[in-house]
């Protein structure tokens, strides 16, 4: 696999914020996927709790992940949240081998 890294970006957003949110944070995410080593960015909403939404990215190593999150576009991406009250949390993984699927797809 070239997945070597995941991203994750859980927002809870305010309804009265949808519209003109999903606006900016669809245009943010795929300006991000410009990033060297960004094999995918995507916005998703989640199917059964409306205000979650989801932004992942994935990468082709973790420093190339890390180097995005150092960038300047970040702080962008934070202060358009901000400005909607949005509440956020964020993980990553790394490092996890790819070699040996989990579950081989025959």
């Amino acid at each position: 696999m070239l997945i070597k890294a995941v991203s994750i970006l859980e927002k809870t957003v305010p309804r009265w914020a949808e519209v003109g949110l999903e606006r900016c944070v669809a245009q943010i995410s795929i300006r991000f996927r410009d990033a060297p080593g960004c094999l995918a960015y995507g916005l998703a909403r989640s199917i059964r709790k409306p205000d979650l939404w989801v932004l992942s990215g994935y990468w082709s190593n973790r420093n190339e992940m890390d180097r995005h999150f150092q960038s300047d576009q970040i702080p962008g991406l934070a202060k358009t949240l901000d400005k909607y009250g949005v509440r956020i949390c964020f993980n990553s993984f790394s490092d996890f081998n790819c070699e040996e699927p989990v579950h081989a797809i025959r």
